[in-house]
């Protein structure tokens, strides 16, 4: 039973809709939609102008680069460079972090000495909780999509409370209320 051979236009257009549907097709991918499609299977010639086709025209290159593209983002996901944290996320939680490890407080009492109770100042919590609400706002936008979102969004999270307190700590907002107390010398 001979049939009569396929035409090339045919062949092309089953390579273009079998790349569309899956981008990373090999030839036995289409040579197998082909079969399916024609419902017989392939003369010699046809599988041999088929695979002229796809190699010549540029297809398998094509499909070959969307499957190492896939490959390379599969390997870049899977890593653990997404954990780390990026630049401005360090920035603030090193500035969240030092106060708690550098104490600068100044007390302050009234000048007249009368009515008034002292108050207490910490340059360094201030700074440091500024920057850290600064720098841990600043990081938000700079993060990327993927499986690690959640904690980078954690990690900013936390330096944002530890900024907050910091700068509640630095204004002495704390020591007013009687939370938080330090023996001044």
């Amino acid at each position: 039973m001979t049939s009569e051979p396929i035409a090339d236009d045919e062949l092309r257009a089953v390579v273009v809709d079998t790349l569309k549907s899956e981008p990373g097709a090999t030839l036995a991918q289409i040579q197998t939609r082909l079969r399916a499609r024609i419902g017989r299977t392939l003369e010699s010639e046809e599988s041999q102008r088929l695979n002229e086709i796809y190699r010549d025209e540029g297809y398998a290159a094509a499909a070959s680069t969307v499957v190492s593209d896939k490959a390379a983002h599969t390997a870049t996901a899977a890593s653990l460079s997404h954990a780390r944290p990026n630049v401005g996320e360090i920035t603030a939680l090193i500035a969240a972090i030092v106060p708690f490890f550098v104490p600068a407080f100044q007390s302050g009492a009234s000048r007249s000495g009368v009515g008034a109770g002292s108050s207490y100042f910490n340059l360094i919590a201030l700074a440091g909780g500024v920057i850290a609400l600064i720098a841990g706002a600043g990081a938000i936008p700079m993060l990327s999509k993927g499986p690690q979102r959640p904690f980078h969004l954690a990690l900013i999270g936390l330096v944002l409370v530890l900024g907050l307190y910091q700068v509640i700590l630095g204004v002495g907002l704390l020591h007013r209320f009687g939370v938080y107390q330090v023996a001044m010398p």
